[in-house]
């Protein structure tokens, strides 16, 4: 739900990083997020935790745009703005663009840069030590897989 709509974004040249992207996002590939379900419906103290769950390597958020727009063969971010000011531009662009009634998403939405600027780092030691969790799929296999996945998807929409 997130990744066609940042290389929709990354195709069309309108994605701009915030803090130049040196948060960390806190990304998990699917399969490594199906592993960690299927463990904790195996495990009965797993039963009411309350576990974070990320990759094991916690790549930035500058870092994995720029692998998705190179997957994808879309150019990286160019430009960064700071956090503030570009809460402030969601904060004016959201209902202006709502009162004007305008088709699409705004340039800039408080949800957009709420993502993009906060660290999602979350310890997961709560979930290693419970689920036995580790990433399967390395960050370069999945990162690959899932630009290949968004290329094929933007090829369809380009046909349609």
């Amino acid at each position: 739900a997130l990744v066609l709509p940042l290389a929709r974004l990354l195709k069309q040249r309108r994605l701009v990083l915030v803090d130049r992207g040196r948060t960390a996002g806190g990304f998990i590939y699917i399969d490594n997020f199906v592993d960690a379900v299927l463990a904790a419906a195996a495990e009965a103290a797993a039963l009411g935790a309350a576990v974070n769950l990320r990759d094991d390597t916690c790549e930035t958020w500058a870092q994995f745009l720029g692998d998705l727009a190179r997957g994808i063969g879309a150019a990286p971010p160019r430009f960064s703005v700071p956090a503030g000011l570009a809460r402030a531009a969601a904060t004016v662009l959201e209902p202006a663009h709502r009162a004007l009634r305008l088709k699409g998403r705004p340039f800039a939405t408080r949800h957009g840069t709420h993502l993009l600027s906060r660290d999602a780092a979350f310890p997961i030691e709560a979930a290693r030590r419970l689920l036995g969790f580790r990433s399967r799929i390395s960050y370069a296999e999945g990162m690959a897989a899932t630009a290949a996945w968004a290329k094929a998807r933007l090829a369809e929409d380009s046909a349609a």
